[in-house]
This record gives structure tokens, sequence and C-alpha cells, in this order.
């Protein structure tokens, strides 16, 4: 599904540079790399709403718990930038602490966000892009251990 997906990006995207000529090349290399960390993003985002599911036997608790940690791990980043700067000094200390637990415990999602780099066409650094993805790969493999743990202990009726 993901690879139709992307396949029907990229048939959209070519006729959009044949019919809207530029001086710039698009960069397909890029584009796929920034898909491949959306599918990522994805699947991380799947392996956390199982996680919740093997909770819960309810549909509103994994659902708005998922969506939950999609926001406030696609927001991490910029809040412990912001308690991390200038600003931040006038926060209490538990205000600080408290912040940087959550953005460490978070999935960080700003990290697999490569769709500016795709538009612009910029140069993506190997190490980062490698080290994102590693990252995704690890900690979906933690929550889906978790799950698999917390569902083999839960008894079935």
């Amino acid at each position: 599904t993901a690879a139709l997906l992307f396949l029907c990006s990229a048939a959209v995207i070519a006729f959009a540079a044949a019919t809207y000529p530029s001086a710039i090349p698009v960069p397909w290399l890029t584009i796929a790399i920034a898909f491949v960390a959306i599918s990522l993003k994805a699947i991380l985002l799947a392996a956390l709403a199982l996680l919740f599911s093997s909770l819960s036997t309810s549909f509103s608790l994994p659902f708005f718990c998922t969506i939950g940690i999609w926001f406030a791990g696609s927001a991490s980043q910029e809040a412990y930038e912001y308690i991390t700067g200038s600003l931040g000094n006038e926060l209490p200390m538990l205000s600080k602490l408290a912040v940087q637990a959550l953005y460490y415990l978070l999935p960080n999602f700003s990290g697999l966000n490569l769709q500016v780099q795709a538009i612009y066409g910029l140069q993506l650094a190997a190490g980062d892009v490698f080290s994102s993805f590693l990252y995704a790969l690890c900690y979906t493999a933690i929550v889906a251990w978790f799950s698999v743990i917390i569902f083999s202990r839960r008894e079935l009726p």
C-alpha cells in the first residue's frame, strides 16, 4: 500500500514537473527518503496504537492516547528547544525537568520530518537520516516488545 502511494505521488510530481518546468530539478532521492520517513512515522504510530490497544478493551482510550502521543511527540522538539533556550531560564526548574522528561520519553516525530528538505530540494546529511531511521526502528521495536509482553499477560475471556 505504501509503495503504491509512493508511485502515485511520484507520477503526480513527474506530471507537475513536466507541466510547469523549473530550473531546479526534482530531487527524487530526497523525496524517496522523505517518503520512507513518513512511512516510519506511520509504523511507529501503529505500534503505539497497538500498545494502547493491548492495555484497554475500549475503543476510545487507545484512539485518544495515540492521537495525544502524536501531537505531543510532534511538538516535543520545539518545547525542548524553548526550555533550553534563553527564554527557558525564566521557567521554574520543576517545569524544565518535566518537559525534559517528556522529551526523552515521548517519540520525537520531528526527527523524521523531512518534508521541507524534499520540497525545497535541500541536501540531507546521511548520518542524520541514518540516526533518525535507526531511532524510529528501535523505538518501534521497543514499543512492539512492550505490547507483546502486556498482551501475553492479559487474561482473555
